[in-house]
């Protein structure tokens, strides 16, 4: 296998993992919320799901996304502030919420 044979390998992996994330419903929420506030607190998403996950759902899966680099946190004092970092997971929820949620604000 050649260099570009490699790369496009890698960049299609890179796709059906995210494709992965965003099939299951908390998740494509959680990055939704993002696409949607910009930033926001593990609580403000537990919020914004009114009540449909624990805390420790949302927790668990924010640990997820951050491992994967696809969300960075940011400490204020002792609230951690979550934010969508990958700019192609960015692109691709972005034109996810305007199919289906209208168009992200700006």
């Amino acid at each position: 296998m050649n260099k570009q044979e490699a790369e496009k390998k890698a960049r299609l992996e890179q796709a059906v993992n995210l494709m992965k994330i965003l099939a299951h419903p908390l998740r494509l929420s959680i990055l939704c919320n993002l696409i949607h506030k910009g930033e926001m607190t593990a609580g403000d998403l537990v919020d914004a799901e009114s009540g449909n996950f624990s805390q420790s759902q949302v927790s668990q899966y924010l640990g997820m996304l951050r491992e994967m680099n696809y969300v960075a946190t940011r400490r204020e004092g002792q609230v951690i502030w979550y934010s969508i970092s990958d700019k192609n997971v960015k692109k691709v929820v972005e034109t996810l919420y305007g199919i289906y949620c209208g168009d992200p604000p700006k």
